[in-house]
């Protein structure tokens, strides 16, 4: 889905999330979230251009990927959302345990 030009939110069904995989994270109420935390990660992309993501297709892959890499953290992706910066300029941004864990 297109927010706005040049930046887009996939869901965890538009990625291809495994649904048999337990969504993790304590859900918490909105009213009683006091801070926000930005974490900073690399995700390894060995092509030409390393640091910037090509298609969707591999986008969606690395998502698929990123739900089962940390199982010390729990069979999830670890993070509430993932942003890839895509070649063309415009940014991705993909669903990950979402808003409320």
């Amino acid at each position: 889905m297109q927010i706005q030009p040049g930046l887009t939110l996939l869901t965890r069904t538009d990625w291809g999330a495994n649904r048999t995989i337990p969504r993790l994270g304590v859900t918490v109420a909105r009213s009683e979230r006091t801070e926000a935390i930005i974490h900073h990660t690399v995700i390894v992309d060995s092509d030409a251009t390393r640091n910037l993501w090509t298609n969707l297709a591999e986008v969606k892959a690395k998502m698929r990927q990123l739900q089962t890499i940390r199982p010390d953290l729990g069979m999830d992706v670890p993070y509430n959302f993932v942003m890839f910066l895509m070649e063309n300029g415009t940014i991705v941004v993909c669903e990950g345990r979402g808003l409320d864990r």
